[in-house]
C-alpha cells in the first residue's frame, strides 16, 4: 500500500513539473519584417470624380421608415396591425 502511494505522489510530481517546465519554455522567435520599397504609380489619365447621388430623405416615399416585426402571431393579424400603425404614423408625422 505504501509503495502504491509513493508511486502516485511521484507520478503527480512528475506531471506537475512537466507542466511547469513546458509553460516556462522560451517564446518562439517571430520573423522580423523586411524593408520593402513601395512604389506609387501616378495615374496616366485624368480621373474625373463624380459626385455621389444623394439618397432620398428618410421617411419619404422613396425611402420609407421600416418597422420589422417578429412573426409570433398570425401573419394576417400582423399585416393588418402593421398597416394600422403605418397609417397612424403617417397621419401623425407626415412620414412614410
Amino acid at each position: 500500500m505504501k509503495s502504491k502511494r509513493f508511486f502516485l505522489v511521484l507520478l503527480s510530481l512528475m506531471i506537475v513539473s512537466a507542466l511547469i517546465l513546458s509553460a516556462c519554455g522560451a517564446p518562439k522567435e517571430t520573423p522580423t519584417p523586411t524593408e520593402e520599397k513601395v512604389v506609387v504609380e501616378e495615374p496616366t489619365e485624368a480621373v474625373v470624380e463624380e459626385e455621389p447621388t444623394p439618397e432620398p430623405e428618410l421617411g419619404s416615399e422613396a425611402n420609407p421608415i421600416q418597422v420589422l416585426f417578429v412573426p409570433s402571431v398570425d401573419t394576417d393579424f400582423m399585416i393588418s396591425s402593421g398597416d394600422a400603425i403605418a397609417d397612424a404614423f403617417h397621419d401623425a408625422t407626415g412620414l412614410y
